[in-house]
């Protein structure tokens, strides 16, 4: 299953401008749940001008869509839970290893795996595209 990533980030470069560290926000969906997430990275970049890091994000449930009963025409149906109630989040971790290229000055996209601490122990593709500021 493929992670998609979205999010916006405040980076610092330490040590000599090639090293740095930084704070993110942003929202991740895969299959029928969508999360917001809040976290922390640490990268580098490397003489191609990719940047290579490691991230640790805690998630929360927005929305889920679960499947019901199905639909008589589609045989398909959904139905979309609104956020829960505060101290139901369904909270998680995730640990993620990636690789990003420069599409422009401060935004990049990203390609990596992302692997769940908490519950399932699952890992996934991680496709994500994020800007810096």
């Amino acid at each position: 299953m493929v992670l998609a990533n979205l999010s916006f980030e405040r980076r610092q470069f330490i040590g000599g401008f090639k090293t740095w560290l930084a704070g993110d926000v942003g929202f991740r969906a895969s299959g029928t749940r969508t999360e917001g997430s809040l976290g922390a990275t640490i990268g580098t970049v490397v003489r191609s001008g990719a940047h290579v890091y490691s991230q640790v994000h805690m998630d929360a449930l927005l929305a889920s869509r679960e499947p019901v009963l199905p639909d008589r025409q589609t045989g398909r149906a959904y139905n979309v839970r609104p956020r829960p109630k505060s101290g139901t989040s369904d909270p998680d971790i995730h640990v993620t290893l990636a690789a990003a290229m420069p599409l422009s000055h401060n935004t990049f996209i990203d390609i990596g795996v992302s692997h769940e601490v908490m519950k399932g122990s699952a890992s996934r593709l991680r496709v994500g595209l994020w800007s810096s500021f």
